[in-house]
């Protein structure tokens, strides 16, 4: 922001937290009711933002800390080179003896003078293995558990106490115990998120039953509220406009330049099922503490290497170096990493053309991430604004709404997260065309396409839908999924690798129990999925039989209801993904009583509607 804003500083996510949270409540709360549903739902949403920064902030650890452990296994590697070349050097040297060598002990001599020298294994220090909090706690107190005492084992092997020195416990390095306290702090992070997202599931599931809904709206006018919320969109984009992928957040775009290329990608399984295209762009970091919460692994950068070539000086040959692309500056100097951690710095011009090539296509990727991001998060604001001026016939609701999904910490620090905000985009705009179940099937089959977890909906849409346009909804879903998986054809290079894809979207494939991240790869047992997958699969078909009488207040909380489930099993960062219900929930927290919006009174008969019908003149609000 500071080509924009003289002298800014993005405000740290923490900061954030607190300052968002007290604006919430100025603008929300009703001092006036304090015991009232609507300020149990402010609390609800603040209490979503302690989890994120916890998740963060144990990441961000693990990647400091594997960084310096890295560095020190460098450095390791280097004393080991150091003292093997003069050992090398003392062996050379040639000492007063026979030819045997045996009076001296040095290896024996041939005719020819050269000397037989056994090869000497040294230990490697490229890699040190990283620990875990079992390996911090446990271990120690397990393998004692098992030794014999020190006199017993003494008498039975021969061994003084200087091997039973060496046979303890090795203790961790500082780098390694920050890497332990960061996957603590992260396991927390998503434990509260679970918790918090238990107490939001249980009110939505309870909120069909909430009949008396009395129109309590925000404390601010609505052109307070416009301001407000056109500021907070401006602000929030251009952090996305000026943000610049860090080379974690590039993997997807280099594997997305072998699929455009027609070559096969073994990427694909880490995020879970989806399409494989938006899975390849970018995610845009937008905060100070630019943590990589998409990929959920802290990867070794070895595996973003790529070889590329330069030229040193003009008129010299091109030289060849394994180094993972980091970014380019707008002088258009190109950022590398070699292997050993030094960086380089390499004009544009100087790239070979295939290199050049590669550079010009991760910068495409990168902006395509940003308008689709940028557009998406527009498209959320519109949908509410648009709903609550159509459906609930209260614009000020809808923009009290969209205003309070532009204040939330998540929004801020997600913003430039495309697979988080552009599914929540499409399912409001499902909901904004309920009326048009052609058009509404299109975006919900587009979200089943992008991210697979919207295929759960179905159930409950197909039931809101029974009675009248059942056929308009189901054809605009398989309508847009059969184009989207035409589309997959054409970037795959063979036909393994398009059934490869296909299987992706839809998840064909059973339940993955190894390669999990988030909660279910760090501290709860992977087959435990087992169970809390049959469970979310009975609550998805029973929305198809409960409530009997579906109206669109309950289609927008029970669709938050299975997105905010989703949370539970998802293997790849479960807990994280709160935009896939976070603006279907604040439609659910500011709607009046809808319960006349049903599909037989506000369909028509056939598929072509004459006419838009005029927004709803009066809102039946309860006593």
């Amino acid at each position: 922001m500071n080509e924009i804003l003289f002298n800014y500083q993005k405000v740290d996510p923490t900061t954030w937290a607190y300052l968002s949270s007290l604006l919430i409540i100025g603008l929300f709360f009703k001092f006036g009711r304090f015991w009232s549903v609507r300020n149990l739902d402010l609390v609800l949403l603040i209490l979503l933002a302690p989890g994120l920064l916890l998740v963060s902030e144990g990441q961000e650890t693990q990647r400091t800390a594997l960084a310096a452990t890295h560095a020190e296994a460098k450095k390791k590697q280097e004393a080991i080179e150091s003292a093997g070349t003069a050992d090398e050097t003392l062996e050379t040297v040639s000492t007063p003896g026979d030819a045997s060598g045996s009076a001296d002990g040095l290896p024996s001599a041939d005719a020819s003078g050269r000397r037989d020298r056994k090869p000497v294994s040294r230990p490697t220090a490229d890699r040190q293995p990283i620990p875990s909090e079992n390996d911090a706690s446990q271990q120690p107190e397990g393998r004692r558990s098992k030794e014999l005492p020190v006199e017993q084992n003494q008498q039975a092997t021969g061994q003084d106490g200087a091997n039973d020195k060496a046979a303890a416990p090795k203790e961790l390095t500082s780098a390694q115990q920050e890497i332990v306290r960061g996957r603590r702090v992260e396991r927390i992070g998503f434990l509260w998120l679970l918790a918090a997202g238990a107490l939001v599931l249980i009110r939505l599931l309870v909120d069909p039953i909430m009949v008396r809904r009395p129109l309590l709206e925000p404390n601010m006018t609505t052109g307070g509220l416009i301001f407000s919320c056109c500021s907070l969109f401006v602000f929030l984009m251009a952090n996305v406009i000026v943000s610049r992928p860090t080379s974690d957040d590039l993997r997807g775009p280099i594997s997305a330049e072998r699929l455009v290329s027609r070559r096969a990608t073994d990427d694909l399984d880490r995020h879970g099922p989806g399409y494989a295209l938006v899975f390849m762009l970018p995610s845009l970091p937008t905060v100070k503490m630019g943590v990589n919460l998409a990929r959920q692994r802290v990867d070794d950068p070895a595996v973003r290497m790529r070889r590329c070539r330069y030229y040193s000086e003009d008129g010299k040959p091109l030289n060849g170096v394994e180094a993972e692309y980091l970014k380019i500056t707008p002088d258009q100097v190109v950022q590398l990493r070699r292997r050993d951690g030094v960086e380089l710095a390499v004009a544009m011009d100087n790239l070979s053309n295939e290199d050049q090539a590669f550079v010009q296509k991760i910068k495409a990727y990168t902006i395509v991430a940003k308008l689709v991001a940028l557009l998406s998060h527009l498209a959320i604001v519109i949908g509410i604004i648009a709903i609550g001026y159509w459906h609930f016939n209260n614009v000020k609701m809808g923009v009290g709404a969209a205003t309070l999904y532009l204040m939330l910490p998540y929004t801020a620090q997600m913003t430039g997260r495309v697979d988080h905000v552009l599914p929540a985009a499409l399912l409001i705009w499902a909901v904004l065309c309920y009326r048009r179940p052609l058009a509404s099937g299109i975006f919900v089959g587009l979200a089943i396409g992008v991210v697979y977890y919207p295929l759960f909906l179905l159930p409950l849409w197909f039931s809101f839908y029974w009675q009248r346009g059942l056929m308009r909804f189901a054809t605009g879903v398989v309508v847009m999924l059969t184009i989207m998986v035409l589309t997959l054809a054409f970037v795959s290079p063979d036909i393994a690798s398009f059934w490869q894809y296909i299987r992706e979207m839809f998840g064909l494939r059973p339940p993955q129990m190894e390669g999990l991240s988030g909660i279910w790869g760090s501290s709860w047992t992977p087959v435990y999925r087992y169970p809390v997958l049959a469970a979310f699969v009975a609550l998805c078909g029973s929305l198809a039989l409960w409530p009997p009488q579906k109206n669109l207040g309950t289609l927008i909380s029970c669709s938050a209801a299975v997105m905010v489930a989703t949370q539970f099993w998802h293997g790849y960062g479960g807990g994280l993904y709160l935009g896939w219900y976070l603006p279907l929930l604040l439609l659910t927290i500011f709607r009046p009583n809808l319960e006349d919006r049903v599909a037989l009174s506000v369909l028509d008969e056939g598929w072509r509607p004459s006419r838009w019908r005029a927004p709803v003149t009066r809102v039946d609000l309860a006593a």
